[in-house]
């Protein structure tokens, strides 16, 4: 949750991107495109108006603009397209496991770990 009162829900998704949902009406109410292919974290700050996302590329921080610079808010628009996008992409994966770049990092380490006969804690 994010938000004074909690009034925001924060999410990120397997398109780069992060959307922002009103806790009283359960609508997005702000998409934020990202450079990243995959999010694998979404945390805004718990007292200013500041979110930060992290995937491949490293930790991005967020703050609204003042205008001058594009980016914040320039998805909200397509947010019908995008939805569309979202839908048929997980319908052409059906009940196939989708793992992230991490994950998939990790279970290859900890294979070579015990190939290798060591330990990971």
């Amino acid at each position: 949750f994010w938000g004074g009162r909690s009034e925001y829900v924060l999410s990120g998704s397997d398109d780069g991107r992060i959307f922002i949902w009103s806790t009283q009406t359960g609508d997005v109410v702000q998409v934020l495109e990202t450079k990243e292919e995959i999010l694998d974290v979404v945390q805004g700050h718990p007292h200013l108006p500041i979110l930060a996302s992290t995937g491949e590329g490293g930790v991005s921080l967020w703050e609204p603009s003042d205008g001058a610079r594009q980016g914040w808010f320039s998805v909200k628009p397509r947010l019908d397209e995008i939805k569309g996008m979202n839908e048929r992409a997980h319908q052409s994966v059906g009940d196939r496991q989708v793992l992230t770049h991490s994950q998939l990092r990790a279970m290859m380490a900890q294979q070579e770990s015990a190939e290798s006969g060591c330990t990971m804690n």
